[in-house]
């Protein structure tokens, strides 16, 4: 069953996706606030050990870092990951490719 979580009145987010696929749910920033990304990896966090915001800029990164003990910043990329943990996972030999849309 799909769980999910509203935050606010201008998100949803799947906090079930990673166990029904295998793949978490990532956070798009563009067309939202710095506050709303901020509650939304709030709340994420209560639910998953690191959310992954997509179309994340310097500012963004910034904001994050003054909220997160723990932020992950890819420049060229434009991707932040927030972790929970100090820690970071060990992946041995896997890849991802992310895309969207047609731009």
């Amino acid at each position: 069953m799909k769980k999910f979580v509203a935050v606010s009145n201008f998100a949803k987010i799947d906090i079930d996706r990673k166990k029904r696929t295998g793949i978490p749910e990532l956070v798009f920033c563009e067309g939202k606030t710095i506050d709303q990304i901020l509650r939304i990896s709030e709340e994420f966090l209560k639910h998953a050990d690191k959310v992954i915001l997509t179309n994340a800029t310097k500012e963004i990164y910034y904001s994050l870092k003054k909220q997160f003990p723990k932020v992950d910043f890819f420049e060229e990329a434009r991707i932040a990951v927030v972790r929970k943990n100090l820690k970071k996972e060990k992946y041995l030999g896997n890849v991802g490719i992310l895309t969207a849309g047609t731009s």
